[in-house]
Formats: structure tokens, sequence, C-alpha cells
């Protein structure tokens, strides 16, 4: 999710020319207290965005670090991401992304592997 925050910021800010932004890559581990993403700028410029690219950060993190648990809990098994059938459709490309990023082997629709090329 990191990507898409800083796209969001970049494209949805005031003055996006004044803000610099210094963050981790999408699929690096994160230690607790590890600092993700620094903004700076006029907070005027980017305040309006903070429940959109926070909210990116926390669901995209949180689908990454559990498929990552169960990949490193499968061993050498492929996992597979199946999660359209509980959640709402418009989600599956970014929930997808995050379970690629986790090292998921597979998903179960086209939607979840279009932002990398993945098939369902």
């Amino acid at each position: 999710g990191v990507d898409e925050a800083i796209t969001i910021i970049q494209k949805c800010s005031h003055n996006p020319e004044n803000i610099e932004i210094n963050a981790l890559f999408d699929g690096d581990e994160v230690e607790p207290w590890e600092t993700v993403m620094t903004i700076e700028g006029s907070l005027a410029d980017f305040s309006h965005l903070e429940t959109v690219y926070l909210g990116i950060l926390s669901r995209s993190t949180k689908i990454a670090t559990n498929v990552r648990r169960v990949v490193k809990a499968a061993g050498s098994k492929p996992v597979l991401f199946f999660p359209s059938r509980f959640d709402h459709y418009a989600v599956q490309p970014i929930d997808g992304y995050a379970a690629h990023i986790g090292g998921a082997y597979g998903v179960s629709t086209p939607a979840n592997g279009v932002y990398w090329g993945g098939r369902a």
C-alpha cells in the first residue's frame, strides 16, 4: 500500500511540489515502532488526505502481513489467496497486490491479479 498511498498524496494534495515523502518499499518487513513513511511540507497541503492514505496503508499492511505469516507457516507449499467471496469487489485489486507482496502463489479472481499481472 505504500506506493498507492504515495500516489494519492502526490495526485490529490495541494501544492504537491512542496511535499517530500520518504518511505519504505512495498514488501519491506517492518519492526515495531519503525517509521514506515514521513511526509514533510505544509500540513494544510495534505491533511485532508490522512484518512485515505492511512486506510490504504493499514489494510494493505494487514493483508500482506497475514499472508506472509501463512506463507512462512506453509513452508514449501504454495499459498493461494481466495478473498473474493468475503469482501467487497472493489478492494480485490489492492488486496490481491498486498497478498502478492506477502508471498501468495496465486489468487482467485482476475481482479486480484490486475496490479501485478497475476492470473486467477
